[in-house]
């Protein structure tokens, strides 16, 4: 007999107005839901259809195995009572008694015994389980005592206990506070480092909004920060990760920039609170050396080589360079020149090629574009009251001809990049 369902399966065709399940998982609005006044008609179709045919499908259920018409009328109380009866009905039809070598239905006993087709109740697992944890393992040489301090104490044995805690060096470098397997527990050898503990073996330990990174001391740890508000003696204004080393008297902080190779240090001067300042240190990404070898402050820096190829940094690598003819070169992506005084200032951040006589090799002039672009022009360059073989003469070139970039060397050019908006990242 055929029962009555009302609910029906939503936008069924082959050729229905719904998205394709790809574009489905895709879709933002799977997470997020729909937009206010945005709604893709294909893609609520989509939603309709998948959720209609899981309804359709338990409510053919409900009807197939209740014997009952399946109403939308709103009654929820007997929807939930025939749900309840069709579920009833298909295991009174289809789920056999259980045994070893079959699943199906089994049932409860509370006491013990050698059957294998009955279950045990949840009280007789807890009574069993009580009596055996009340006993000791053989094998467990004492392992499983639950109290060993109370045991101990009860064998007489807590002086020896004692005697043997008080043999470990508690200085500040021997002192069990600092082994791994101790966790910073001032010799209490019953205690093991956990998997994250102090930051390590997971995700640094994240910071209170707005705790300061003096708090930290004496705490040994990795540390991390990544939302405002940050701590207020923070090196830059900007999401960090921190290590944390040393006792309270004499700790020293590392900080590291979130997306950056910047790294900033500082020590305590004292267990007072009394903090040196924040210390920048140098390292391959934060200088760079110019074209005589000299080290500067790294900074956007494109280097031009003879035949017009160049090299950016992480700073000027939307940058880029053409030879235009010889010793003309472009420079575009760019704004002009960048002012930092320790290459120069305004005009200065251009570095030449010398000779091992430390003798320039060419001469350098340049025309700042309105666009911003550099034209930069490079000249054969004498050296007439220097000895012969010094003084740079190229046949076919005289004292302020046009030339390229000598072979093998480079210009370096201090440039000024346009603005990017800096976002807070999260740690």
């Amino acid at each position: 007999m055929n029962y009555k369902n009302d609910f029906k399966a939503f936008s069924t065709n082959n050729n229905a107005n719904v998205v394709s399940q790809e574009g489905y998982e895709e879709s933002r609005s799977l997470k997020m839901g729909f937009p206010p006044d945005d709604i893709t008609v294909h893609l609520l179709n989509k939603v309709l259809r998948q959720s209609s045919i899981i309804t359709s499908v338990l409510a053919n259920f409900i009807a197939t195995y209740s014997g009952n018409d399946v109403l939308d009328d709103g009654d929820l109380v007997k929807l939930a009572t025939q749900l309840s009866r069709a579920l009833e009905q298909k295991i009174a039809a289809e789920v056999p008694n259980a045994s070893l070598t079959q699943k199906g239905v089994t049932q409860l006993t509370d006491k013990t015994g050698n059957s294998n087709t009955l279950a045990v109740t949840q009280k007789l697992v807890s009574d069993v389980n009580d009596n055996a944890n009340n006993r000791l393992a053989k094998n467990q040489n004492g392992a499983d005592i639950p109290d060993k301090d109370t045991f101990v104490k009860n064998l007489g044995l807590s002086e020896a206990v004692e005697l043997a805690k008080n043999s470990v060096s508690t200085n500040d470098f021997n002192s069990l506070k600092t082994v791994v397997d101790s966790k910073a527990s001032n010799n209490d050898l019953n205690k093991k480092m956990d998997v994250g503990a102090f930051g390590l073996g997971g995700a640094p330990i994240e910071l209170a909004p707005g705790q300061a990174l003096a708090s930290l001391t004496g705490t040994n740890g990795f540390y991390a920060r990544g939302s405002v508000p940050l701590p207020p003696d923070n090196p830059e204004s900007k999401a960090m990760k921190y290590m944390n080393i040393g006792s309270k008297s004499w700790s020293t902080q590392l900080a590291f920039s979130a997306y950056k190779n910047i790294i900033y240090i500082r020590s305590a001067k004292d267990d007072a609170g009394n903090w040196n300042l924040w210390e920048y240190v140098w390292t391959g990404t934060t200088a760079k050396p110019d074209t005589n070898g000299f080290l500067k402050q790294s900074s956007p820096i494109v280097e031009i080589y003879p035949d017009g190829t160049f090299k950016t940094n992480d700073e000027s690598k939307e940058a880029t360079v053409e030879r235009l003819s010889e010793g003309v070169y472009l420079i575009t992506g760019v704004l002009g020149f960048n002012a930092d005084a320790a290459w120069g200032g305004g005009d200065g951040g251009i570095e030449i090629p010398l000779c091992k006589n430390k003798l320039p090799l060419i001469w350098v002039d340049y025309e700042v574009m309105q666009d911003g672009s550099i034209k930069l022009m490079t000249y054969h360059r004498e050296h007439p009251d220097a000895p012969a073989f010094a003084r740079n003469v190229r046949e076919g070139y005289t004292d302020g001809n046009l030339i390229d970039i000598p072979q093998g060397r480079f210009i370096s050019v201090r440039v000024q990049m346009p603005a990017i908006p800096d976002k807070l990242p999260t740690v």
